[in-house]
C-alpha cells in the first residue's frame, strides 16, 4: 500500500507540472481530473513558487484537463484568489466550451478569472503585463 501511495503522489505531481516560461512566468499544465485532491496537491507548492522565484504571472493552462466538477472549479477560482494575494496574476488557457460551463456555473466568480483561448495567447498577455 505504501509503494501504491508513493505513486499516486508522483503522478499527482507529474500531472501538474510547474514550468518557468518567462521572466517571472510560470506555466503550469493541467492533465486529467481537476479534483480536490489535485487541487490540495498543486496549491502549496505553486504558491510556494511564485514567493520563492518572484513570479508575476502563473498560466493555469487546462487544455487538458478531461473533467472538472464543480467543486474543481471553486478549487481552480480559490486557486487564483491566492495567487492574487501574492501579488500574481493567475491566467487561465485552453477552456473548452464543458469546461467554460462548468466555470459559468460559479457565477461572480467566474468574472474573477483572466482567460484566453490558448497557451500562446496567454504567454502573450503574460509577456505585456508591466513588471512590479
Amino acid at each position: 500500500l505504501e509503494i501504491v501511495a508513493r505513486q499516486s503522489a508522483q503522478i499527482l505531481t507529474l500531472s501538474s507540472p510547474i514550468l518557468d516560461v518567462g521572466e517571472h512566468v510560470l506555466a503550469v499544465p493541467l492533465i486529467g481530473d481537476f479534483d480536490g485532491a489535485r487541487a490540495a496537491e498543486l496549491t502549496p507548492t505553486l504558491l510556494t513558487a511564485v514567493v520563492e522565484r518572484r513570479i508575476r504571472a502563473v498560466i493555469l493552462d487546462v487544455t487538458g484537463i478531461s473533467d472538472l466538477d464543480p467543486a474543481g472549479a471553486g478549487q481552480l477560482a480559490r486557486l487564483i484568489g491566492a495567487l492574487r494575494l501574492l501579488g500574481a496574476e493567475g491566467i487561465v488557457t485552453g477552456i473548452s466550451p464543458r469546461l467554460a460551463q462548468t466555470l459559468g456555473a460559479l457565477g461572480n466568480d467566474a468574472g474573477l478569472l483572466r482567460t484566453y483561448r490558448s497557451l500562446s495567447d496567454g504567454l502573450r498577455a503574460s509577456s505585456a503585463r508591466p513588471s512590479g
